[in-house]
């Protein structure tokens, strides 16, 4: 069973076959070192008749109470794979501006209409409440349909609104080709390192947990910020290709009532180098006014308007007659033996 969202755990899965009136036994394979659902699970039947029944019966189907459908295939030798498609390489599609009513059932039957080799189409929703996020993802198994698809499918009307279609890059991919490493040089700063996309147009309240959530499947992410009140936002990967992918497959995606525009941004490191905050140049001015002897010990200018206020004596100083002398002294308005004479 595939293409499972990350909440669909082993407990979910046990009930949702149960309440189809189906006894399963269910394990989810996960991530050895995060733990994370990988995405798919075996799901043990009772018998050989009653899994290739619920094969035939369930695969393609929505799954109740949410706008997955189920992804069934023959498991063995510890994955899943369909023996006929095993071998054989998949051209992947990104699909946006998704309306809410637009499911995976249905675009999987208008692909597979024009389409023959469409093997499967995922829609990305939210956990919290398997929402659609908007977009999602049509595989092929080959790459003359994947081309036609983009060429013929771009701007048509799915639902309520026309959707925009564009290359994907594998999510598993960690190699690139020439020509897009070529790319990805050309489009990075000179620098080479940058890994931060700015996100602009954000009109609507969005708290940076949902900006994440927009993000998350171009890459792992090591931080979202919002700036209040500014009407944008950063998100910064752990690798410049999934930034560069973001940027193209998410520029022009409609959240809230606009569209937002994606470049590069700055990592909030490089722009603390590159410009010192305030309190940088509090501490430097801190450290130099330390190392100077102050004219006095209430004013730096003696010569403020303020200058009588300022050096008001207290009331130690008053009683002991020698505030004057030593204030003077330090101005340099006297010498070791007498005062400078000042005219009546």
């Amino acid at each position: 069973m595939g293409d499972l969202e990350p909440w669909m755990d082993e407990m979910y899965l046990q009930k949702l076959w149960l309440s189809l009136n189906v006894s399963v036994m269910v394990k989810v394979i996960r991530d050895k070192a995060t733990f994370i659902s990988s995405g798919y699970a075996f799901v043990d039947f009772e018998s050989i008749s009653a899994a290739q029944c619920a094969l035939d019966m369930f695969n393609g189907e929505v799954i109740p109470s949410t706008s997955c459908t189920f992804k069934l295939n023959w498991a063995s030798g510890g994955g899943i794979f369909d023996k006929r498609e095993d071998r054989q390489p998949e051209y992947s599609l990104f699909l946006g501006d998704l309306s809410h009513e637009c499911s995976e059932r249905i675009l999987l039957h208008i692909f597979r209409n024009r389409y023959p080799s469409c093997k499967s189409v995922k829609i990305m929703t939210y956990a919290q409440t398997g929402q659609s996020r908007g977009y999602g993802f049509v595989r092929f198994l080959q790459q003359l349909d994947q081309l036609q698809a983009l060429d013929e499918m771009q701007g048509c009307i799915i639902g309520s609104r026309p959707i925009r279609v564009s290359l994907a890059t594998p999510k598993n991919s960690r190699i690139l080709t020439s020509t897009s490493s070529s790319s990805l040089l050309q489009r990075l700063p000179a620098e080479n390192v940058n890994t931060t996309v700015f996100v602009g147009g954000l009109s609507c309240p969005l708290k940076e947990e949902e900006l994440r959530q927009y993000f998350e499947i171009f890459g792992d992410i090591i931080y979202v910020k919002i700036p209040p009140g500014k009407g944008c936002g950063f998100v910064q990967f752990v690798s410049g290709q999934s930034a560069e992918m973001a940027i193209e497959q998410m520029n022009g995606y409609q959240i809230g009532s606009s569209r937002i525009r994606l470049s590069w941004g700055k990592s909030q490191q490089y722009i603390q180098q590159q410009n010192p905050t305030i309190e940088h140049y509090k501490k430097e001015l801190s450290s130099q006014t330390h190392q100077q002897q102050p004219l006095n010990s209430f004013d730096k200018d003696p010569f403020d308007t303020s200058f009588t206020r300022m050096m008001k004596p207290s009331q130690a100083h008053t009683n002991s007659g020698t505030f004057w002398s030593l204030q003077l002294k330090k101005l340099g308005w006297a010498n070791e033996n007498k005062f400078w004479s000042f005219p009546n």
